[in-house]
């Protein structure tokens, strides 16, 4: 039933027939499968959703809903490998277009959870001029010796072999990560590619740090100057254009702590 309404009737003349709200797509087994019920499948994991709350909704509405099992068999057999043949033409779509481009990639892994508990890890890397993404890698924990700090390290590598020879990449931008930071200035292989941070999370960075700092004894003041004292890193930044020698030669020439009055302390 599902998502379809079917009824068989028989009018008071002797004659019958059937209807349902839904077409067939085909038959399995001698059972019809009905549209509504493969595109309610689709519309829960195209829109970002999950069975268990769907189901749940259905339920207090006491409306008609797909199993369970019909909606992981319908999405193994027919939607997964729709959208990664779709992802598949698109990555080549988009790595075609950037192919005679140098490029300044962006990378950046995320955890299914916080902390050291993640089991899965999504590593993307994107085209920094058009915010283009260019590939991304899911990495099991498993993959990574039980480790989840390691899952980000092994996407990289994974994304970065995936479009070696499809793609132009002079820069890598990504967080203060030690191990990648590691991992791209000792591997020849990446040698040619050069290794810069995200000012954002360096940002973030100061920002925690200042915030630690001002509760320490006679260093309260630092809270009133912390939005500035990281307004003044991003102008920095912007105005260093990429010279790490001059964005030291500007912060520290032009460091706000001396306008705090806590240079001394």
């Amino acid at each position: 039933m599902g998502c379809t309404l079917s009824l068989q009737w028989k009018c008071l003349q002797g004659h019958t027939g059937n209807w349902s709200s839904s077409r067939r797509c085909y038959t399995s087994n001698s059972y019809p499968i009905f549209i509504n019920n493969c595109l309610m499948p689709a519309a829960i994991l195209f829109s970002g959703n999950n069975y268990a709350k769907i189901a749940l909704f259905c339920q207090f509405f006491n409306v008609g809903h797909i199993k369970k099992t019909t909606y992981y068999d319908i999405q193994r057999k027919y939607l997964t490998p729709h959208i990664v043949s779709f992802w598949h033409e698109e990555q080549e779509r988009v790595l075609t277009t950037l192919s005679n481009k140098s490029l300044t990639v962006c990378g950046d892994g995320r955890n299914d959870s916080p902390g050291y508990s993640a089991k899965y890890c999504l590593y993307t890397l994107m085209d920094s001029e058009t915010n283009l993404i260019i590939d991304s890698q899911v990495v099991d924990k498993r993959e990574a010796d039980l480790k989840s700090p390691r899952m980000e390290k092994l996407g990289l590598q994974r994304s970065l072999a995936a479009v070696a020879t499809k793609a132009n990449i002079t820069e890598l931008v990504t967080d203060a990560s030690s191990t990648i930071i590691c991992m791209m200035a000792r591997n020849a292989e990446y040698k040619g590619i050069l290794h810069s941070l995200d000012v954002w999370h360096k940002a973030k960075k100061l920002a925690k740090t200042l915030s630690e700092a001002s509760k320490k004894k006679n260093m309260s003041l630092l809270r009133v100057w912390k939005r500035s004292i990281i307004n003044h890193f991003w102008w920095c930044c912007a105005e260093a254009d990429g010279d790490e020698v001059r964005l030291k030669v500007q912060y520290t020439a032009r460091n706000i702590l001396h306008h705090t009055g806590l240079v001394e302390q």
